[in-house]
């Protein structure tokens, strides 16, 4: 096992120098580490994609134009207030993160996330819709995010 500066061992394969305390030492190596939290982060941007081109074959449908009979306006609004709500949550994840630290912070994101899922499930009107798009992109940006 290698060693841990101040003397004694880490428990770990691959330790951090920086730190002293055999408590934060890695348990992969930086290489496996980086792969792994780009990977995640790619994930978080390709899903983002994906549900833009989901809304966009929603909206196109019969169920949907005969359901809320919306103008032009209003189909682009749907769609855009997903990206609007992903801009206020990237603004808003690393400010919350310091304050209420990581845990809360995507706790909370993950309550929002769930909350914007069931007004859109559950959507009877319009409004109920920008509702739901809106809180659900609020907490994306956060998912990729590693602090």
């Amino acid at each position: 096992m290698p060693a841990v500066p101040g003397g004694g061992r880490s428990v770990f394969p691959y330790h951090n120098p920086i730190h002293t305390d055999a408590s934060i030492a890695m348990a992969l190596p930086p290489k496996w580490y980086q792969f792994l939290v780009c990977a995640f982060a790619s994930l978080g941007s390709s899903l983002f994609g994906y549900d833009l081109g989901v809304i966009a074959g929603a909206v196109a449908s019969n169920n949907f134009t005969n359901t809320f009979q919306p103008a032009d306006a209003e189909v682009g609004a749907v769609v855009s207030v997903f990206t609007g709500g992903a801009f206020i949550g990237a603004g808003l994840a690393g400010p919350c993160g310091d304050w209420l630290g990581r845990r809360l912070t995507v706790l909370i994101g993950a309550v929002i996330f769930i909350l914007g899922g069931g007004l859109q499930t559950g959507a009877q009107a319009l409004s109920y819709l920008y509702a739901g798009r809106r809180e659900w992109s609020i907490p994306s940006p956060s998912k990729g995010e590693q602090r």
